[in-house]
């Protein structure tokens, strides 16, 4: 009998606690306020807004690929001349003939000359019209730097020719200045030497 009892105010007592957790939650504070904020941002509202967004971005960005890049403009570039071979003639007057052994000065031949006039200078030579009377031996003709008192290096030349013959020499070698030039002729027999005219041909290149 006791036993029963105790069961029954046991059970009374759970419904009881049932009874007032409902009351709790139907008229719990907590729950009226946290509904109403839920439900003044609704997701779906968000949720499109943020995809809208979303596409937008993409759009950008793939305009921004599209986009070729302009292309560098270099800065114009100068073209640099060329240099180029340049043939100058310088004549030296003639008509001259002697039977010398030893060297003999043309008067008429005198001429300066002045390596610093002709810029790019390569080389000069001395091509004379030249012959030795008879043709018994060699006729000889050679430049001399009146200046310096000295035969200019390179410019001897020679012909056992009777007939005008045109003879070139090698490469000259002047000195600096500007200096008096002029024709020596010999022979190294008992003929006329004749010198009938010459040039300096002059290489350049600029």
């Amino acid at each position: 009998m006791r036993l029963k009892i105790i069961y029954f105010f046991i059970s009374l007592a759970i419904i009881d606690l049932i009874i007032l957790n409902y009351a709790f939650f139907v008229n719990n504070p907590l729950k009226k306020t946290i509904v109403p904020t839920l439900q003044v941002v609704p997701i779906a509202s968000d949720s499109s807004a943020l995809a809208s967004r979303v596409s937008q971005l993409e759009s950008t960005i793939t305009a921004l690929q599209s986009i070729t890049p302009a292309a560098t403009l270099s800065s114009p570039k100068t073209a640099l001349p060329t240099a180029s071979r340049h043939l100058t003639y310088l004549p030296i007057s003639g008509s001259f003939n002697q039977l010398a052994y030893d060297w003999v000065d043309d008067p008429t031949s005198d001429f300066y000359f002045d390596t610093i006039d002709y810029p790019g200078l390569i080389s000069v030579t001395f091509e004379a019209s030249m012959k030795l009377f008879n043709g018994n031996g060699l006729a000889f003709t050679r430049l001399f730097d009146v200046t310096h008192q000295v035969a200019v290096p390179g410019s001897q030349i020679q012909t056992g020719n009777q007939a005008d013959t045109i003879v070139t020499s090698g490469p000259l070698n002047f000195m600096a200045g500007h200096n008096l030039i002029r024709v020596q002729i010999k022979s190294l027999t008992a003929d006329t030497t004749y010198f009938n005219s010459g040039r300096l041909i002059i290489v350049s290149k600029f």
